[in-house]
């Protein structure tokens, strides 16, 4: 970030990943986490102050590429968090993986913003110490987004995430309809 790079920092729905909302009080540098806009305003708003209320810059998903390139060619530096573990639309669906052994259609916004802004992509692990207490540890995925294959960076982080299911499988939010489209659905 000191080099006036985007950090990409892809993380799945496990253990409290709302905290990372707190980034802002660690660094002086812009922290985007990035949601889709709710359809209950009362929600949204709740959400938005939440996330917003030590600094962070929540930023609607539409409008991500747009401040970081925005940012990009100012010069000024972010770190962005990507929850890439929902299920895409159907018309979105592009690239599929072995997930927890199911073929899972997966989201690849954030590896195209990131190839985008040649940005600096990490996994963030998270890890549960007790009540309220959460570690977070970032693995760097590749420092040069733009020099990697397609889909490489959203293979590699389905990995993690997948790893880290498996070694605390209590964690991961199971509620999402994960699998709720098929192959046939896209053809």
């Amino acid at each position: 970030m000191d080099q006036g790079r985007q950090v990409i920092v892809i993380l799945g729905h496990y253990n409290n990943w709302e905290w990372n909302a707190n980034w802002s009080l660690h660094s002086p540098h812009r922290f985007y986490p990035i949601y889709k806009k709710l359809k209950n305003a009362n929600f949204e708003k709740f959400y938005y102050n939440l996330r917003s209320q030590f600094g962070a810059i929540p930023t609607e998903r539409a409008e991500t590429f747009r401040q970081l390139i925005s940012d990009h060619q100012n010069g000024i530096p972010s770190m962005s968090a990507f929850l890439f573990d929902q299920t895409p639309r159907v018309y979105e669906i592009q690239h599929w993986v072995n997930f927890l052994n199911q073929d899972t259609p997966v989201i690849l916004g954030a590896e195209k913003v990131a190839q985008k802004v040649n940005g600096v992509v990490v996994f963030m692990h998270s890890r549960k110490i007790k009540r309220g207490q959460y570690e977070g540890e970032y693995e760097l995925i590749t420092d040069q987004a733009k020099d990697s294959p397609k889909f490489e960076i959203t293979d590699k982080c389905m990995a993690l995430l997948e790893q880290q299911i498996n070694d605390r499988p209590e964690f991961w939010l199971w509620s999402h309809k994960r699998w709720k489209h098929t192959r046939e659905d896209v053809q």
